[in-house]
């Protein structure tokens, strides 16, 4: 917010003319980075890190941990996530 107000500071002196279309491009901007922080913030406190997670009663076991990337309609954002597998699951 503190660089929301300080561009409209800047661009209300003097009365001149404004790009106003950069002050909606960098709003844009800014508001996305915000966005997809907390995309991120959400998407990491919803990963569980455990070796074994049971869902409707099937124990599956973690096969690794790996960055990956999610993309949201603020753009894309790298989280790590654990993968699981159920046991019967043949790998590849």
């Amino acid at each position: 917010m503190e660089h929301v107000t300080g561009v409209s500071d800047r661009i209300a002196v003097g009365g001149k003319p404004i790009d106003y279309a950069r002050v909606e491009r960098t709003i844009g901007e800014k508001s996305a980075a915000v966005e997809r922080a907390a995309h991120q913030a959400i998407l990491r406190a919803l990963d569980i890190d455990v070796a074994r997670v049971v869902i409707d009663g099937v124990p599956w076991s973690r096969v690794g941990r790996h960055e990956a990337t999610y993309y949201t309609m603020a753009g894309p954002i790298e989280v790590a996530r654990s993968v699981y597998r159920e046991p019967s699951a043949t790998p590849g």
